[in-house]
C-alpha cells in the first residue's frame, strides 16, 4: 500500500500584466526543502519502522546521497515533540557516500530479526508515533531532512520506504510501504526504490480566484531549473520569478484574462528535463458547465461479496477545462455539512467531456492500486483501470444517499448553485426486475427537458458506466419528442397463461403502429387506463430513454413475468415461445415491462400520450368487436384492421387468425393494405371480393367515402340482389366529408351470409342544404 499520490507539489508567483515580478514564499516546510537541498550535506531519510511486530525496536534509515563523507557523531533525532535524541557512542561514526545507517533504541534486536548492518543506538529514542509524527535529522543544529508522515501511510508490521532519495521526503508521493519479505530492508536498498527516469510534466493550470492561476506538477522541481522565460501566458513571457523550491504551486496573479500556459525547461530532482508543454488553462465552473451524469443510490455487493460503494459522477459540458476549485457536492434537501463534499482535488481540472467521480470508500487503509483495488474498481474490475477519470473517494461505507429520492447540488463557494437535481426512483427503467445495483443514467443534457425523461436505468452488465459516455446518451438523433401519429394497432387484453395447461403462457400486451412520415421518440411515451375503483386514472410510463421509431415501425409493450430474469434477450425469448410463428419486424421496438397492463377482459379506454403530455390516440375496446364466429376471445388478440381508419370504430377491428393467437411485433392477420389504391369516386370498396372465413385474407371490405367537407349525416346499409337489406353497416352517424367503415359478411343478427353480391347503399344528408345524396356499390362475398 502506498501513501496517497493524489497530493502534486507547487510554486507559487504573482504576476501582474504584462510585466511580471514576484515576491519570496515563505513557511516552515518550504524553509527546511530549501535547507535539505540547498548545502552541501546530503543526508536523508530513507526508510521508517513506525509499526513493528512485537518484540522488534522501530528504526530511521539514513541514506548519504553526497558525493562527501559525513561524520555523523554530533547528529540528532528528533520527533514532534521536539525532545532530540542522539548517538549513544563516543567514537567516529563515518557515513561514506551511497553508504546506509540504522538509528534504532536496541540495535541487538533489530539485528536478530534482520541480520548484520551498521548502525546505531540513540538515546533518548524519539518513539513514532503510529497516529502520525514529524521526524527531523540534524547534523551541528542543522537541518538534514525531515519527514510528516500520517496514521494513512502505515501498514501494521512493514516499515514505510523512500522510492526515490533524490525526491524530497516531504512529498507523500515519494514513500511505499514495504513489499520485503520481512517487512522492512534496514541496511539494504529499498524494496520500493524505483530510479526516477520520467520528466516532469504539468497537471493542471486552472483559475483559482478570478485573478489568479495556479499549475500542479506531477513532481517537485529542481529550484535551479527555474529561470526566466520558462513560463509564457498566452505567449506573454512570465520574468522575475523568486519561490522557494520544492513547493511548485504556481499561483499566477494576472489582471489579463489568459486562456493558455506554455511551460519549458523545468528539471526534476533526479536531472530529468520536462519537454516543452502547453495547455488550455481551466476557468472557474459556471452554471451547467458541470452536470450530474450519474447516480448510484442503491448499490448492491460484488461477485465477491465486497460492498459496493454509492456514487455521484459529474461531466463538464463546458467547451473548455473547468477547474474544480471552490466546488462542492451537497447531498439532501437542507445544507448539511456533514453531507457536503469538497470536490477540490489538487492538480486535477476536468477537461472537455471528463468525468469526475464521487464516491464511498468503506475500505480504511491505503490501496497500493486504487484503480483495480478500491471499492468503485469492483464493479467493472476488467476495465476499470483503463477509464479515465478522476476518483473523489470520500471515506465511509455510504455517501448518505437515499434510495427512493434525494436532492444534489453543486455548488461554487463564489457563484452559488451549478447544477441541481432532485432524483426519483420512478425515473428507473419498469423492464428490470430490480433496480438494485444499477445506476441511474444521464440520456440528455439539456435545460428545457423534464428531469424524468433525461434520465433511465443503466443497462450494462455491470450496472454503471463509470467514467464514460452513458450507455443510454443518444442526444444526437436529433429527436426532440414524439410526434406524428402513433396508434393503436393490437391489444392483447386477455392472455392464457396456465401453468398446467402445456402451453406457453401468453403475456399482456399492446402495440402501436407510427403512421407518420417521421421517425419518433418514443422516450416518455405513457398509458392512461379507465379509471379505478378509487375514480383515479391509472398511468404507466411504457418508454425510459430515447428511443427511434422509424416510419411504419411498430411497438410492442407487453408485461414480464417475475420468473423471466432480466435482459433484452430473455424477454424475447419469453415473446417468441408464446408465439413461435410470429417472424418479430427488425423495425420493431421492444418495450417489456415488468408492471402488469392490467387490461380488463371487459373491456376499458385506453388513451397514449406522448411525454409532453399532448393525446396520441384513444380506444375503448369491448370483447364484442371481436368476430362475430368467435365465441371466446380468451388467447386471442384484437387487431387494427386499417391503420388510417378510426381508432375507437368496431368495424375497424377484428378477431386475430394467427394460430398462436396474435401478431405481436409484425403485421397484424387481418390488416387491410395502406397501398390499396385512392378513392376515385365518392364511395369505394376494397377489395371488392372478399371471403369472411377468419383465414387471415381479405376477411373483411372497407367502405370508403369522400364528399366534399361539410357536416352531415351518414348511413351505410347493405341489401341483397332481391332488394333485401341484410345489414345496417352504419345508422345515422355524424359525418364530415370523408370516412371509412368495415363489414365483416355478416347480417345483423350476427350469421354469415351466402356467397353472392350484395349492394352498398351510402346515404349522405348534408347539414347546411338539408339535402340527401345517396350511393351505391357492388360488393361480392365469395367463400
Amino acid at each position: 500500500m502506498t501513501p496517497s499520490s493524489d497530493h502534486f507539489w507547487h510554486l507559487t508567483l504573482w504576476c501582474t500584466a504584462c510585466l511580471l515580478t514576484f515576491p519570496v514564499i515563505s513557511g516552515s516546510d518550504a524553509q527546511s526543502d530549501a535547507q535539505d537541498y540547498g548545502n552541501a550535506i546530503k543526508i536523508v531519510i530513507n526508510e521508517l519502522f513506525v509499526a513493528p511486530r512485537s518484540g522488534i525496536p522501530e528504526f530511521i534509515e539514513l541514506l548519504n546521497v553526497g558525493p562527501n563523507t559525513v561524520d555523523l557523531a554530533t547528529l540528532s533525532v528528533e520527533d514532534a515533540r521536539r525532545a532530540p535524541g542522539t548517538l549513544t557512542s563516543s567514537t567516529e561514526a563515518l557515513l561514506n557516500p551511497g553508504e546506509f545507517v540504522v538509528l534504532t533504541i536496541d540495535l541487538q534486536a533489530l539485528r536478530q530479526e534482520f541480520g548484520a548492518f551498521s548502525g546505531w543506538e540513540v538515546r533518548p529514542w524519539p518513539s513514532l508515533n503510529n497516529a502520525g509524527d514529524n521526524i527531523l535529522i540534524s547534523i551541528d543544529g542543522m537541518a538534514q531532512d525531515s519527514v510528516s508522515y500520517e496514521s494513512s501511510w502505515i501498514e501494521a508490521g512493514k516499515s514505510i520506504e523512500r522510492i526515490n532519495p533524490s525526491a524530497p521526503a516531504s512529498y507523500s508521493g515519494n514513500w511505499a510501504i514495504s513489499s520485503s519479505n520481512l517487512g522492512a530492508t534496514p541496511g539494504l536498498r529499498n524494496s520500493q526504490y524505483v530510479p526516477d527516469t520520467i520528466p516532469p510534466r504539468v497537471l493542471s493550470a486552472e483559475y483559482i480566484s478570478p485573478t489568479t492561476i495556479e499549475i500542479a506538477f506531477s513532481e517537485p522541481i529542481s529550484r535551479e531549473s527555474i529561470a526566466r522565460n520558462l513560463i509564457l501566458l498566452d505567449n506573454v513571457v512570465v520574468t522575475g520569478m523568486d519561490f522557494p523550491a520544492p513547493f511548485i504551486d504556481l499561483r499566477i496573479v494576472a489582471l489579463t484574462r489568459h486562456r493558455y500556459l506554455t511551460v519549458s525547461g523545468l528539471v526534476d530532482f533526479s536531472g530529468n528535463e520536462a519537454p516543452t508543454q502547453s495547455l488550455e488553462i481551466a476557468q472557474r465552473a459556471e452554471p451547467h458547465d458541470l452536470v450530474i451524469t450519474e447516480i448510484m443510490a442503491n448499490p448492491s455487493a460484488s461477485a465477491s461479496g465486497t460492498d459496493l460503494p454509492e456514487f455521484v459522477e459529474v461531466k463538464n459540458w463546458a467547451n473548455h477545462p473547468v477547474s474544480l476549485t471552490g466546488l462542492k457536492l451537497a447531498i439532501g434537501p437542507a445544507a448539511d455539512p456533514d453531507k457536503e463534499v469538497s470536490l477540490r482535488k489538487r492538480g486535477v481540472v476536468l477537461g472537455v467531456g471528463e468525468h469526475a467521480v464521487v464516491y464511498s470508500e468503506p475500505v480504511q487503509a491505503w490501496i497500493s492500486d486504487p484503480a483495480t483495488m478500491s471499492s468503485l474498481a469492483q464493479y467493472d474490475p476488467t476495465a476499470f483501470g483503463q477509464k479515465s477519470f478522476f476518483r473523489i473517494p470520500v471515506s465511509g461505507g455510504s455517501l448518505g444517499l437515499n434510495k427512493g429520492s434525494d436532492a444534489l447540488r453543486i455548488e461554487d463557494s463564489l457563484l452559488g448553485v451549478i447544477e441541481e437535481i432532485v432524483y426519483l426512483d420512478d425515473w428507473h427503467d419498469d423492464r428490470f426486475l430490480s433496480t438494485k445495483g444499477r445506476s441511474l443514467e444521464r440520456i440528455r443534457v439539456t435545460e428545457n427537458d423534464p428531469l424524468h425523461l433525461s434520465w433511465t436505468t443503466s443497462a450494462t452488465d455491470s450496472g454503471v458506466s463509470l467514467g464514460y459516455s452513458n450507455a443510454a446518451l443518444s442526444s444526437e438523433n436529433g429527436l426532440t419528442g414524439i410526434g406524428g401519429d402513433l396508434r393503436f394497432n393490437e391489444i392483447m387484453y386477455q392472455p392464457v397463461a396456465n401453468d398446467f395447461d402445456g402451453r406457453p403462457n401468453q403475456p399482456e400486451y399492446i402495440e402501436f403502429i407510427n403512421t407518420s412520415a417521421s421517425a419518433l421518440d418514443l422516450n416518455g411515451l405513457y398509458l392512461i387506463k379507465t379509471q379505478n375503483e378509487r375514480m383515479s386514472q391509472d398511468s404507466l410510463r411504457l418508454a425510459y430513454r430515447e428511443t427511434r421509431l422509424e416510419p411504419g415501425g411498430l411497438v410492442l409493450a407487453f408485461t414480464v413475468p417475475r420468473y423471466i430474469p432480466d435482459g433484452d434477450e430473455f424477454a424475447l425469448q419469453f415473446l417468441s415461445d408464446a408465439f413461435p410463428q410470429i417472424d418479430i419486424s427488425a423495425s420493431t421496438i421492444l418495450l417489456p415491462l415488468r408492471s402488469s397492463l392490467s387490461l380488463s377482459n371487459a373491456g376499458a379506454s385506453l388513451t397514449l400520450f406522448s411525454a409532453g403530455n399532448v393525446q396520441l390516440d384513444a380506444v375503448t375496446y369491448s370483447p364484442e368487436w371481436h368476430h362475430f364466429l368467435v365465441a371466446d376471445g380468451a388467447g386471442l388478440s384484437l387487431e387494427r384492421v386499417d391503420p388510417d381508419g378510426p381508432s375507437n370504430s368496431e368495424s375497424n377491428w377484428s378477431t386475430s387468425v394467427r394460430a398462436s393467437g396474435g401478431s405481436p411485433g409484425s403485421q397484424n392477420s387481418v390488416t387491410i393494405s395502406r397501398s390499396l389504391s385512392a378513392n376515385t369516386t365518392p364511395v369505394s370498396i376494397e377489395p371488392k371480393t372478399f371471403s369472411p372465413n377468419s383465414d387471415g385474407v381479405h376477411d373483411l371490405t372497407r367502405i370508403s367515402i369522400q364528399v366534399e367537407h361539410r357536416l352531415g349525416a351518414v348511413r351505410v346499409r347493405i341489401f341483397d340482389l332481391d332488394g333485401r337489406e341484410v345489414r345496417r353497416l352504419i345508422d345515422t352517424e355524424l359525418f364530415v366529408g370523408e370516412g371509412q367503415y368495415y363489414w365483416d359478411g355478416s347480417s345483423d343478427d350476427g350469421l354469415p351470409l351466402a356467397s353472392g353480391i350484395y349492394i352498398v347503399l351510402v346515404e349522405i344528408a348534408d347539414a347546411m342544404s338539408r339535402k340527401t345524396k345517396s350511393y351505391k356499390a357492388p360488393v361480392a362475398i365469395l367463400h
